[in-house]
């Protein structure tokens, strides 16, 4: 499950969202470009890429204690908000 495609295009998807907001921030307000927004987007891509590990961790560590009944969006959401 650790390297499976589909979750690392998963992780991908969630980092590429977050920085569209942020950039979506920006533009909206019209803020100026320079070396804060640059460290605004590593740390958002920091904190993205720490957040897609853990939530994917706790998935992986879930499916194994969950029933096999329970569906994919029930063992998503128990592991989200452990």
């Amino acid at each position: 499950y650790r390297f499976e495609y589909k979750v690392a295009i998963s992780a991908l998807v969630a980092i590429f969202h977050d920085l569209i907001m942020v950039l979506g921030v920006f533009s909206y307000f019209q803020l100026e470009i320079d070396a804060s927004f640059l460290a605004a987007i590593l740390t958002v891509v920091g904190y993205s890429m720490n957040e897609s590990v853990v939530i994917f961790d706790r998935v992986r560590e879930n499916t194994h204690t969950h029933k096999r009944s329970d569906t994919f969006a029930d063992l998503a959401n128990a592991s989200i908000t452990q």
